[in-house]
């Protein structure tokens, strides 16, 4: 772990509260819809929100910014840093904790900005964006953090997602990578390419320039499917369909095979983020508040309690884990009381 490693173990705090405790804040804000000129269907807001609060299960705080968290491999990966000090080196962080007991077991330090974490089935990948002379990268790390990490310069900064297959990410503008234990490849799209969501064998790449939506598997190529004619931000891929945000306050539901827009779901206002959940798609808001939709029916739940700027399934049944970005971070696993 090493002197900084040591000095996060001491600066952590850990709070196990008991299974009554509750998070208590502000429910969300909404805003006026951005107008459509198709005039979609939006999924219902339903007047009964899903719960009344959060259960705390546990909270640590974090004495850097997060951009990005991610249970796997037995353990909670948490990454982020300041890498404009000159205490940093030009060096971020990626974090390895015991999720039942906070501790830091290693503090895994990487070239660059960190920005996103994935997790395919034998590796942990981080990507990095670019400062000054340091180029963006993308790292590969052991699940046990052992050994040191693989870094790969890219050509620019952009997205990065993985499944089980492997890993894929943007490399340069009009252009994506795939690297899986079956392989890999560099394929080019038109456009600018900024955004990934991966299913099981497969990519879904969108950009912020355009409605261009690109479907590209592990064997090589990538297909436009659909062209929604409005900016486009980033995507997950669920039982064969993307759900992808755009730069309002609408979700689009695209399916992977040929491209039909299902729904379009409008939760009133700007996301920055979407979950896959046990109870179905977690939309986080800009301003931190939370919406859960029901991806059968496009049903959108408010959620009172929450405020994130970002979030992650848990391992456990129905957990969450949540980023609020204070003074300090705190790195929070919760759990949805039911009525």
């Amino acid at each position: 772990v090493g002197l900084v490693g040591a000095l996060l173990v001491a600066s952590l705090v850990l709070a196990w509260p008991s299974d009554d405790a509750t998070v208590d804040v502000a429910g969300p804000a909404t805003t006026e819809p951005s107008p459509s000129p198709t005039d979609p269907p939006t999924g219902p807001l339903t007047d009964t929100p899903a719960v009344d609060s959060i259960q705390d299960l546990g909270s640590i705080e974090v004495p850097f910014p997060v951009k990005g968290l991610g249970e796997a491999f037995g353990s909670l990966w948490v990454v982020g840093g300041e890498i404009d000090t000159e205490e940093s080196g030009g060096l971020g962080h990626v974090l390895r904790i015991d999720p039942s007991t906070g501790q830091v077991l290693d503090d895994i330090r990487v070239t660059g900005q960190p920005t996103h974490v994935a997790f395919s089935s034998s590796s942990v990948w981080v990507r990095t964006a670019g400062w000054m002379a340091i180029p963006p990268t993308v790292v590969e790390i052991s699940p046990n953090g052992s050994h040191h990490p693989i870094e790969t310069t890219t050509e620019g900064d952009g997205g990065l997602a993985a499944s089980d297959s492997g890993v894929w990410f943007i490399d340069g503008a009009g252009s994506f990578t795939y690297s899986g234990d079956d392989g890999g490849y560099t394929g080019g799209l038109l456009g600018s390419p900024l955004f990934v969501g991966a299913g099981d064998d497969l990519a879904v790449v969108t950009g912020p320039n355009n409605g261009e939506v690109f479907v590209a598997n592990v064997r090589g190529g990538g297909v436009k499917v659909a062209d929604l004619g409005i900016p486009l931000a980033s995507s997950i891929v669920v039982d064969e369909h993307a759900w992808i945000r755009g730069q309002d306050s609408r979700i689009h539901v695209v399916g992977t095979s040929d491209g039909a827009v299902e729904m379009t779901i409008d939760v009133g206002t700007r996301t920055r983020d979407l979950i896959e959940v046990d109870a179905g798609i977690l939309a986080l808001a800009i301003d931190g508040s939370a919406f859960l939709i029901d991806p059968e029916s496009g049903s959108i739940e408010a959620l009172p309690g929450w405020s994130a700027s970002a979030a992650a399934r848990g391992v456990e049944p129905d957990t969450v884990w949540t980023v609020v970005d204070d003074s300090p971070t705190t790195v929070t696993r919760g759990r949805a009381k039911p009525n």
